[in-house]
């Protein structure tokens, strides 16, 4: 029995060999994500590791160089050019499917952004 190496996984996980699901479809079954950002270390930060047990998380890559358009995955991935998005509901069924056709407007504005702002007397 052979085994791939992790490498070779993550290569064909953003290459044409996995099965892909468009984004309009995840928002559908699982609501409006909104952008998340882990100011500590996610081992530390409670609601993303919450988010991420409850299959929650999914990770955009979005490439700096060249025209090949974002994709994503469900669960974290450690990488500079990656965003993270937190859905509502779980993104069990999506596992192991490359996610593509990314529409950012479809997301919801950050928690921080939908404050309203106290008025001071």
């Amino acid at each position: 029995m052979r085994f791939l190496s992790a490498e070779t996984v993550e290569l064909a996980r953003f290459s044409g060999c996995m099965k892909t699901v468009r984004f309009t479809e995840v928002v559908k079954a699982a609501g409006k994500p909104e952008p998340y950002t882990l100011w500590i270390d996610p081992k530390k930060d409670h609601a993303f590791q919450s988010a991420l047990k409850q299959h929650r998380v999914l990770s955009v890559h979005q490439e700096t160089v060249g025209t090949q358009a974002d994709s994503a995955q469900v669960g974290y991935r450690r990488d500079p050019q990656a965003q993270i998005l937190i859905f509502p509901k779980s993104l069990a069924r999506f596992s192991g499917r490359k996610i593509v056709g990314l529409k950012y407007d479809l997301l919801e504005p950050p928690r921080q952004a939908r404050r309203s702002k106290r008025s001071r007397p």
